[in-house]
């Protein structure tokens, strides 16, 4: 009775490991060094991923076609304040294209947008210039705050600025263009050099 009972023990013993062969229990050390091989191999594999993902951006995606992206979503960022650009065209008789080019230039059309000289807002005005604009406008002296959330007000003043300049220039659209960006005073001196 005794073989029987071995041979039924080593029976049970060998359908047990068979059942934990298939439900991929670990049954030994052996299956163990298995899990660092899958673990070599998940690791080569992020590895490889991150390579091609370098790759791709590096190599394959010309610097062309990102700054098309780039633009793009900065044309869609404007569109956002197209209203606002509307109104203060209308409002001072300046081309809203040329208001939305501007933001584009100055902004890339982010409306929180701060520039290294403290410039704020769509069209990147200095405290200095947001307030005498506003005071021309009878408009109470604007915060940074309101210069960086407010689309509307940034963009009534920039176009104040825009078309105070267009007039002090004559409708010379690349001067203006040049006094906004660089300021009335280094045009002058550039034009007089």
């Amino acid at each position: 009775m005794r073989t029987g009972s071995s041979t039924l023990l080593r029976r049970s013993r060998t359908g047990l490991e068979r059942a934990r062969a298939r439900s991929g229990v670990a049954s030994d050390l052996s299956s163990f060094q298995g899990g660092h091989v899958l673990l070599r191999v998940l690791v080569l594999l992020a590895f490889l991923a991150g390579i091609a993902t370098a790759t791709w951006k590096r190599w394959i995606v010309p610097e062309s076609v990102q700054a098309t992206v780039r633009d793009y979503l900065a044309t869609r960022r404007i569109d956002h304040h197209l209203d606002a650009l509307l109104d203060a065209g209308e409002e001072f008789g300046v081309d809203p294209n040329l208001l939305a080019a501007i933001c584009l230039v100055e902004s890339s059309g982010k409306i929180a947008a701060r520039s290294s000289k403290n410039a704020l807002g769509l069209f990147q005005l200095s405290m200095v210039t947001a307030v005498w604009r506003a005071e021309l406008l009878g408009l109470p002296p604007p915060t940074e705050e309101e210069l960086l959330s407010d689309a509307r007000l940034n963009a009534r003043l920039g176009a104040s600025n825009v078309a105070w300049l267009l007039d002090t220039y004559d409708g010379d659209v690349r001067r203006a263009l040049v006094a906004y960006n660089t300021g009335t005073r280094r045009l002058k001196n550039l034009c007089d050099a």
